[in-house]
């Protein structure tokens, strides 16, 4: 017969068995209940179904979510107070909410999360609904379509296109709210981002994925407006988090939004008109590159091409850097385009965005020790070092056009050793290729072409070797002279003509002068060579071009004081002159259309067509002499 005190206990084991509270202090033993014959382990697990079916049994009944009422916020979905789960287990049941919304049924949940709400145990659980299943008018939650979705979702995971999605969150986020950050010295940031661990990517493929990204920018003017910055979990097992900054240029200013309390900007939208904007100024800026690029070139001249480029079309912001006053268009990629001035993070930055654009993998490789950044490139199945800003002499303007290519392309142990100025303690990919390029032109040690920019055309590399002005292919094969004939200082491509200045000492016989400074342009397809600028009459030119570049398409040449500047044109047209309308022949309907543009009734002519004369202007005489031409008689249109 059973005592009191055993029929106490008796009543307090099975209460606690149906309430799903776990004793203590008892032996695993068998025990009849409700549950049949279960122990105190399975008991726990019994609980555990219970609060994970209550979860479910809450989710399946809600229909409907009002987003614009609760502005994003989540909501009370369901008590778990019942089940008396410790505070300290609560990563457990977040854990299980976090697999529950990656599945099927539950893909139309947003946001989910258990709350203790102050308490020593698991309390509240909340949730949110992603806006895309939510219908506006009606705020029902279209969960067919998100069960729909999530099967699709889960095919691409299969067939591996995990960047490719990263890249549509990147093109959603144009139309987030962007938060608005401060700097320590009070400038202001802008920033905006999307969780990406339902896609799995593993940290080892972040490299690889901002590579992917960095190659979207010159490309896709939906995803040209940012710069971007992965986040990981703490284990370093995968990537979780996507930052997005956003270029300032893009940001719509007149839709700031400030806190109430403090009246401090905090939130800001994109102007989509400014990112079109953006995004063609990118383009035109690096024209003259994308235009030098073509199908038939090998990977290694295509980095050449890059690297030379940004050397000359950038200068190392130096007197900022002396002044500690460098500003933040120094550091990125498009700060630097756009003022022309950058230190070494808008160098590399650059480099990646620009290589992994026409589809050459590059990432940063970055030294705290050296407070340094650079680029590894991948070529042939391996990672090379590239140091573009060491190999870049230009420095406010100083040096300009003087390019280096001392820290190009070289593996880790290598790259260690080489110049008087050494790497070291770097952070990045392993740089393990084994070509020493030793048979490429930029190799040449002995040469003064080791100092130069190299020009590139139509399968050809140009450049100045002891005076003379060669071409070749990039293995220094086909090598033939353009100039050979007077000292040849300085020499770029630009479009399809090519630009070069010589010097002699020797008096110029078209001035009176005891000198010859000139500057040259050759059609590099034809061949044909004519005189551009003679600078033998200026003084200032008495020693010969000191310095010659080529920046955003304008041409500059350097003497001992005194600077000269013509701006070029990439692709020079071939002019029609008299086809004022551009319809392919000259006839009276041009006529009619320069004496509207006279008169002021038109502006839609093309006006290097209507300077029939030569003049460099268009006016009556433009008329008189196209009449002329109609009537038979013998003039010449274009000249003067």
């Amino acid at each position: 017969m059973m005592n009191k005190t055993s029929k106490a206990l008796k009543k307090l084991l099975c209460a606690a068995l149906i309430t799903g509270i776990v004793l203590t202090g008892f032996p695993a033993t068998l025990w009849h209940s409700a549950y049949g014959n279960i122990t105190h382990a399975e008991a726990a697990e019994t609980t555990e179904e219970q609060w994970k079916t209550d979860i479910k049994n809450a989710l399946d009944k809600v229909t409907e979510f009002d987003d614009d009422k609760y502005a994003g916020k989540s909501i009370y979905l369901v008590d778990l107070s019942k089940y008396n789960i410790p505070k300290a287990d609560i990563d457990i049941v977040n854990k299980y909410l976090t697999g529950l919304k990656d599945t099927a049924d539950y893909y139309w949940v947003n946001y989910i999360t258990a709350d203790s709400y102050g308490t020593a145990y698991v309390k509240y659980v909340f949730y949110s609904v992603k806006s895309e299943y939510i219908d506006s008018a009606s705020k029902n939650i279209d969960k067919a379509k998100a069960k729909t979705d999530y099967e699709t979702f889960h095919k691409r995971l299969e067939n591996g296109e995990q960047f490719v999605m990263v890249k549509e969150r990147v093109q959603a986020a144009i139309d987030n709210k962007l938060h608005i950050e401060y700097y320590q010295n009070g400038k202001a940031y802008y920033w905006t981002g999307f969780y990406v661990t339902d896609l799995g990517i593993p940290y080892s493929k972040m490299g690889e994925l901002l590579e992917y990204l960095n190659g979207t920018v010159i490309n896709d003017e939906s995803c040209s407006w940012c710069t971007y910055t992965l986040q990981y979990d703490t284990n370093m097992q995968y990537i979780t988090y996507v930052q997005l900054d956003a270029n300032e240029a893009v940001v719509d200013k007149n839709s700031i939004e400030t806190n109430e309390t403090t009246g401090v900007p905090v939130r800001a939208k994109i102007d989509k008109a400014k990112v079109t904007s953006v995004y063609k100024d990118i383009k035109n800026r690096i024209s003259s590159l994308t235009y030098a690029i073509t199908d038939d070139m090998s990977d290694v001249e295509k980095v050449l091409l890059v690297h030379d480029w940004i050397a000359r079309e950038l200068d190392y912001d130096y007197d900022n850097y002396q002044k500690n006053s460098i500003p933040d268009t120094s550091y990125s990629a498009y700060g630097a385009l756009t003022t022309g001035k950058a230190v070494c993070s808008g160098y590399a930055r650059l480099a990646n965005i620009l290589l992994n654009g026409i589809g050459i993998r590059t990432q940063s490789i970055t030294s705290s020790a050296m407070n340094h950044e650079w680029n590894a490139v991948y070529l042939n199945g391996h990672y090379y070092h590239m140091d573009i800003t060491w190999d870049d002499w230009g420095k406010d303007e100083n040096h300009e056009g003087t390019v280096y290519h001392e820290y190009f392309l070289y593996n880790d142990t290598d790259f260690k050793n080489v110049g008087d100025t050494k790497h070291h303690d770097w952070i990045g990919v392993v740089c393990d290729g084994t070509d020493s390029f030793a048979d490429m032109i930029f190799r040449n040690k002995n040469s003064y072409i080791n100092t130069i920019a190299y020009s590139y055309y139509n399968s050809y590399w140009y450049y100045i070797d002891k005076g003379s002005l060669y071409k070749s292919h990039i293995d220094g094969s086909s090598l033939s002279v353009v100039e050979d004939t007077v000292k040849v200082t300085d020499m770029f491509v630009y479009g399809n003509n090519i630009y070069y200045a010589t010097y002699s000492s020797e008096a110029d016989s078209d001035v009176s002068s005891a000198f010859s400074t000139r500057v040259w342009k050759v059609n590099a397809d034809n061949g044909t060579k004519s005189l551009y600028l003679n600078l033998s009459d200026n003084a200032d030119y008495q020693d010969g071009v000191q310095e010659m570049c080529i920046k955003n398409g304008v041409l500059k040449i350097d003497g001992n004081t005194s600077s000269v500047k013509k701006e070029l044109v990439l692709v020079e047209e071939s002019i029609k002159y008299g086809d004022i309308n551009g319809n392919g022949k000259i006839d009276s309907a041009d006529a009619v259309a320069i004496k509207k543009y006279l008169a002021g009734y038109s502006d839609t002519i093309n006006k290097k067509a209507a300077d029939v004369t030569g003049d460099g202007k268009i006016d009556v005489n433009d008329a008189i002499r196209l009449l002329k031409y109609l009537a038979g008689y013998d003039v010449t249109l274009g000249a003067a």
